[in-house]
């Protein structure tokens, strides 16, 4: 989910430049928060690719040969007029030159990993020019030591975490200074929780996939050598004697995925799953005819009608009839992203009325 962040902390001692998106207006290739780490010879993350990722990997690496750090700098840039790009929309790029070690970094990615919310924020301009913070309900991290800004700054981040704010470029009023540009970007736990039952070829297919999206995965077998040795920073192995216990464990509101080695686990791990009223996807890999068996085996253990409409199986979206383990990836991931797509779209007391329903 934080591929740019964990790159930077596995890189060796080398300066390095981080690229960030402060703010967006009309089309644009990629959100206001989307990060890139440029060094020398290599890159991690993205800022949208095309002429405008190449233009800022140029411009980063004009600052790294300058040989010393450069105070942050913002670039406006038209993507019509400046870079050709058919987008036509605005982007504020926002150069850090990094030191190495930075413990604001270290610290982020310590709290990404407990699932703790924090909000990092980048000081711009002023006396404070080169000073990161990173806020959290740990404490704070950082360099600034005027009392009065660093309240300030700590009341701006507690602000936007309450508030679930987007991150954005904003300019503070401190005291008889002129107004303080900040950059604040908020890291929150993910309200994206999916359970893959199951550690077989295509769940290893599709964790790669959902790693690379802002969503959080428990990883279930009862056998502990079936999963790899390193697992991506936003999902979580859970080794476990009795994997269909783990489907009561989640919160209202989790995306499951049952695809074992075993028909009969799938079953107890579908039944426990649909008992509930709160799930937002139950998907189960498998045949329109393993359906059939399932769902008159569950109506015999009482599971009512309209729950069993809610089952998906076969799982995946329509339209990718392969069935090697990349395909039935892509496949369900895209399902996943659609359902959760459309409950994001409801309001959250709309969510709970639909899950109720089977909507």
């Amino acid at each position: 989910m934080n591929a740019w962040l964990d790159s930077l902390l596995q890189a060796d001692d080398a300066p390095c430049v981080l690229v960030t998106v402060a703010a967006t207006r009309g089309s644009t290739p990629r959100e206001t928060g989307a990060r890139m780490v440029v060094w020398e010879q290599v890159t991690a993350g993205s800022i949208g690719g095309g002429n405008l990722e190449f233009q800022a990997i140029e411009q980063a690496r004009r600052q790294l040969a300058a040989g010393s750090p450069t105070a942050p700098a913002l670039q406006r840039i038209a993507l019509g007029p400046s870079l050709g790009q058919c987008c036509g929309g605005v982007v504020e790029l926002l150069f850090e030159t990094l030191e190495v070690g930075d413990a604001c970094f270290v610290q982020l990615q310590a709290l990404c990993a407990e699932r703790r919310p924090a909000v990092l924020i980048s000081i711009l301009g002023g006396r404070q020019h080169n000073a990161r913070l990173l806020i959290s309900e740990t404490g704070t991290q950082g360099t600034v030591r005027d009392p009065a800004l660093l309240q300030l700054l700590e009341d701006e981040a507690h602000q936007t975490l309450q508030d679930r704010r987007a991150p954005q470029l904003l300019n503070l009023e401190h005291g008889h200074h002129r107004p303080l540009q900040v950059f604040v970007h908020p890291f929150y736990t993910s309200d994206f929780t999916v359970l893959i039952f199951g550690a077989g070829h295509v769940g290893r297919a599709l964790v790669p996939v959902l790693a690379q999206l802002p969503c959080d995965v428990r990883w279930i077998d009862s056998r502990a050598d079936a999963f790899p040795g390193t697992l991506p920073g936003n999902v979580r192995k859970v080794v476990s004697a009795t994997p269909e216990a783990c489907a009561d464990e989640a919160a209202a509101g989790a995306y499951y995925i049952v695809m074992t080695h075993d028909h009969a686990l799938d079953q107890a791990i579908c039944e426990r799953i649909l008992r509930r009223s709160d799930f937002s996807y139950c998907g189960l890999i498998g045949s329109r005819a393993k359906r059939l068996k399932f769902e008159k085996r569950l109506r015999v253990r009482g599971i009512a009608p309209v729950a069993l409409q809610r089952l998906v199986c076969p799982i995946g979206v329509p339209g990718i009839p392969g069935k090697r383990p990349a395909e039935i990836a892509v496949a369900v991931a895209a399902q996943l992203l659609i359902e959760y797509g459309r409950a994001s779209a409801q309001p959250p007391g709309d969510q709970r009325v639909a899950a109720a329903r089977g909507e």
